[in-house]
């Protein structure tokens, strides 16, 4: 079954609550989500997912150490970050999480915020991901359906563009 991983903290205002919504209506029925990570809003978040109907298909994941963090992202068909952009930070900058994602290959969902659109779309090996509105349960879905039913080998070589721009741009060294 496709996973889709959010790690981060797990707090309202993150996104984790429209992944969930996503997930509800029935058009991506064998997608799992797993959360990883600590926060206030765990047991919430559970809350709505059973209330969903989709108990069944969410993780709660106890956060890992950073040098223990990159085998499990890696180990996800998507990482998700559907940030909703409401501060100038969401603006201006990226979250750690999605450089994480690219270093091992995993493609992402992201808000289609300036800096994530940059990094996502614009990239030379891009797309490296979708981008969605996080204000929008359909585009949510529909990004996370366009990543998660691509064809085995379109899936692939997105993995390698993602390690790629990595590995040649989204680094320490180069920024």
């Amino acid at each position: 079954a496709p996973v889709v991983l959010y790690h981060g903290a797990m707090i309202a205002g993150r996104g984790v609550e429209i992944l969930l919504e996503a997930l509800c209506d029935g058009a991506l029925d064998d997608v799992h989500l797993a959360l990883m990570g600590r926060g206030a809003q765990q047991d919430d978040f559970l809350a709505a997912a059973a209330a969903g109907g989709i108990a069944d298909r969410v993780h709660m994941l106890d956060a890992v150490a950073p040098s223990d963090l990159l085998p499990w992202v890696a180990s996800a068909d998507v990482g998700a970050m559907p940030n909703p952009g409401g501060t100038p930070n969401d603006l201006f900058s990226a979250p750690n999480k999605l450089f994480e994602c690219l270093a091992v290959g995993t493609p992402v969902l992201a808000s289609a915020l300036p800096t994530m659109r940059r990094i996502v779309l614009d990239d030379p090996d891009g797309p490296l991901g979708a981008l969605c509105d996080p204000g929008r349960v359909a585009s949510v879905r529909d990004g996370l359906r366009s990543l998660v039913r691509q064809p085995p080998a379109e899936r692939e070589a997105m993995r390698a563009a993602c390690a790629r721009a990595a590995a040649e741009r989204w680094n320490w060294e180069n920024e």
